[in-house]
C-alpha cells in the first residue's frame, strides 16, 4: 500500500509539475543505477551527467527508467563540481554562480523529475578541487545553487568516496552540518563511503556520520573487478553492512561497472531478494 500510495502521489506531481514543482518522493525502495547502460553509450557513470549531451542525458534517463522494477523509485546522483564534469556550471575557485548557469541547471533538475526520477546532486569529488572540507568558503556559492533546484531536489550527497580524506567521523559530519544549514529542507542528507576502506577513517560499522540520513554505499573492491568477485561477497557485505546499521538507509551503490552482465544482474537480484532498501 505504501508503494502505491507514493508512485500515485508521484505521479499527480508530474501531471501538475508546470504548476508546482515539487521533488520526487522515495517510495519503500530506491533505485540508483551509478552505472546505466545502453547500446548508444555503453556503460554511462552518472557523476558526470551534467557534462554529457542532451541526447546522452535522456539515454541515461530511459535507462534508469527502464532498470526500475516495480515499487522502486527511479533516481539519480551527479556532481556538481568540478568544472570538467559539472558542464561548466561553476569555476572550481567557487567565487560565484551566474544566472544563466543556474537557469540552464534547473532546467537539467526539472527533465530528470519530469521523468519520475529522483535528484540527488552531489557537491564534490574526492580526487579535484574543490574540497568537501572546505564547504564553508562555498556556502554563497550553494546557498544560490539550493535557491534555484530545491523544488526538484530529493537529496543532497555531500562527495564522493567522503572516507578518503576524512581524518575521522567529526571530520564528515561537520560538514554536512554545514550543507544541512545551507541547504535546507529536502528529504535526505548524506555521502557515499566506501565499506572498510582503511585509512585515518575507516567506515566499518556504525560510524556514520550524524547528520546523514542516506549513504551511496561503495562495496570494499573495486567495481571493474565485480564480475569477478562475483555473488557471495556481496551478501556477505550486504549483512555486515546492514547489521553494522540496521535503521540507515543505504543504497548498494558502487559494486560492478558491469551492472548488465550475468553476474551483475544477479548480485542484483541477490539484493533485491534481500530487502535491500536501495539498488543500483
Amino acid at each position: 500500500m505504501i508503494n502505491w500510495i507514493t508512485e500515485f502521489w508521484n505521479w499527480l506531481l508530474s501531471l501538475f509539475s508546470g504548476k508546482e514543482t515539487q521533488p520526487i518522493k522515495i517510495g519503500e525502495h530506491c533505485y540508483m543505477p551509478l552505472f546505466p547502460s545502453n547500446a548508444t553509450h555503453g556503460i554511462m557513470m552518472t557523476w558526470g551527467y551534467l557534462s554529457w549531451s542532451d541526447a546522452k542525458k535522456k539515454d541515461c534517463r530511459d535507462a534508469i527508467k527502464a532498470g526500475a522494477l516495480p515499487g522502486e523509485t527511479p533516481a539519480i546522483t551527479f556532481c556538481l563540481t568540478p568544472h570538467n564534469i559539472n558542464g561548466g556550471l561553476v569555476e572550481d575557485s567557487m567565487l560565484a554562480v551566474g544566472d544563466d548557469a543556474l537557469d540552464w541547471l534547473e532546467l537539467k533538475c526539472k527533465e530528470l523529475i519530469e521523468d519520475g526520477i529522483a535528484v540527488f546532486p552531489c557537491l564534490y569529488v574526492d580526487d579535484a578541487a574543490p574540497r568537501w572540507w572546505e564547504i564553508e568558503k562555498h556556502v554563497a556559492v550553494w546557498k544560490r545553487v539550493h535557491e534555484r533546484i530545491k523544488k526538484y531536489v530529493t537529496g543532497y550527497i555531500l562527495s564522493i568516496e567522503t572516507n578518503e580524506h576524512a581524518n575521522n567521523v567529526a571530520h564528515i559530519d561537520g560538514c554536512m552540518v554545514v550543507m544541512r544549514s545551507v541547504m535546507p529542507g529536502v528529504d535526505f542528507y548524506g555521502t557515499h563511503l566506501q565499506w572498510k576502506s582503511g585509512g585515518r577513517y575507516s567506515w566499518n560499522g556504525g560510524n556514520v556520520p550524524k547528520s546523514a540520513n542516506i549513504i551511496l554505499a561503495e562495496f570494499s573492491w573495486d567495481p571493474n573487478k565485480g564480475d569477478a568477485v562475483g555473488l557471495q561477497p556481496v551478501k556477505n557485505e550486504f549483512y555486515d553492512i546492514q547489521r553494522a546499521n540496521p535503521a540507515l538507509k543505504w543504497v548498494a551503490h558502487e559494486i560492478n561497472v558491469n551492472a548488465d552482465s550475468a553476474t551483475g544482474k544477479a548480485q542484483t537480484a541477490w539484493l533485491r531478494s534481500a530487502g535491500a532498501w536501495g539498488v543500483a
